[in-house]
């Protein structure tokens, strides 16, 4: 009756680790300020599974949860669908605690009424409030909303701790030297973490980012993928770069960057040190165009954009820019404009990506007055935004061809 079961549901495609990064994180800080006296349980659900929901709901009717005090559930975008169904089924077997977290809960601001059977709510950084949810012994005064701090020097490494194994070759790994993001798109759930804090973006230690590399070395890992929200941004970025230069990592490193953000020595110096590794650089445009741009509050400089791309292709450094179909005041012309316009100044690849209508975001509070229309219409149950007053329907989907014959 004093154990923990965490129940997850992951993205985890072949050739990464066999949980995810966020996961990993959570369950190397819960391990190491714990101690051994609870044992703790956890269980993945992969969305990419065809049959993982069959297999979800089984699993749920033949688990005896007695043996498990607190029982703690993560809630992300491509899980909401159905965690109303798991809660209710849980519920009907089990006595304890059962909290829930996740990108959901963080921006939901009607918790006990979305989810009843909750007694915990976790909102932002999940470590240390999972810790503290765990420590809990009595229900008298639930549902309890625990906000979670930012304690990146406290973290142990998931990688480092074992808690995420890699193999030799391995496909891909995740990262972070950071989180958080000093800009505030209306459409991201990012900035949405910070709203009570001064400080946007904090750093790890850079200590640990050094021993994760030279870990990620010794297993040749294929490729690096840095989870940064903004990874041109801060004290460390140009350090870490020398540092995959010093000890010679021959691995692909992605990095999402900003524009606007290279700019004077240090954006100098970025590029230059981009030039010598094995890197591609994935930087979010949007759009190029100053009202739907507004309307995203994700301003552009398009004559600066245009100079960072020539300075890219002249160093040769791959990159690829992201753009977004679907946006308020968006049309099929202006759609076309963008990537034009990057064809124009001979972007190497542009990858387009359907606007998603995010639960807690500005945009979502907005949606009305925009007369944004949402649907899910993919695998992975995402609000999209299929029509506006700008677009019909049909010009959306005539938006999604395109984005798929760039």
């Amino acid at each position: 009756m004093n154990s923990v079961l965490i129940i997850s549901f992951d993205i985890i495609r072949e050739g990464e680790c066999s949980k995810s990064y966020s996961i990993a994180s959570l369950l190397a800080y819960i391990k190491a300020n714990m101690g051994v006296k609870r044992k703790i349980t956890h269980k993945t659900f992969n969305v990419l599974d065809s049959v993982f929901e069959s297999n979800l709901f089984e699993w749920i009717k033949s688990t005896d949860f007695k043996e498990y005090s607190h029982i703690a559930i993560s809630n992300y975008v491509w899980s909401e669908y159905i965690i109303g169904k798991v809660l209710t089924l849980i519920d009907e077997k089990f006595n304890g605690f059962i909290i829930l977290g996740g990108n959901q809960i963080t921006y939901s601001n009607e918790l006990p009424k979305e989810y009843p059977e909750c007694n915990v709510f976790i909102s932002g950084f999940g470590e240390k409030a999972l810790l503290e949810s765990l420590n809990l012994n009595t229900k008298s005064k639930y549902p309890k909303i625990i906000t979670g701090k930012n304690i990146l020097k406290e973290l142990p490494s998931p990688y480092l701790t074992g808690e995420l194994i890699i193999s030799e070759n391995q496909k891909m790994v995740r990262m972070e030297s950071k989180r958080g993001c000093i800009f505030s798109c209306n459409f991201c759930a990012h900035k949405e973490l910070y709203k009570s804090r001064n400080t946007k973006v904090l750093e790890f230690p850079i200590e640990r980012v050094f021993s994760e590399l030279d870990l990620f070395k010794k297993y040749n890992v294929g490729k690096i993928n840095f989870i940064d929200p903004i990874f041109n941004y801060g004290e460390n970025y140009l350090n870490i770069l020398k540092y995959i230069i010093q000890t010679n990592i021959e691995s692909k490193i992605a990095l999402q960057t900003k524009f606007e953000l290279i700019n004077g020595k240090k954006g100098e110096e970025f590029l230059n040190l981009c030039s010598k590794i094995n890197v591609v650089l994935e930087f979010g445009l949007q759009t190029v165009y100053e009202d739907e741009f507004k309307a995203i509050k994700r301003s552009n400089k398009i004559k600066h954009v245009t100079e960072i791309i020539k300075s890219l292709n002249k160093r040769e450094i791959d990159y690829e820019v992201n753009i977004i179909y679907g946006l308020p005041r968006q049309t099929i012309e202006s759609f076309n404009g963008t990537i034009k316009y990057l064809q124009s100044i001979n972007c190497k690849k542009i990858v387009a990506h359907p606007l998603m209508l995010l639960k807690g975001t500005e945009l979502y509070d907005q949606r009305n007055s925009l007369k944004l229309k949402d649907e899910i219409i993919d695998g992975f149950h995402f609000p999209l935004v299929t029509e506006s007053e700008s677009f019909s329907r049909s010009e959306w989907h005539q938006m999604k061809k395109i984005a798929k014959e760039i």
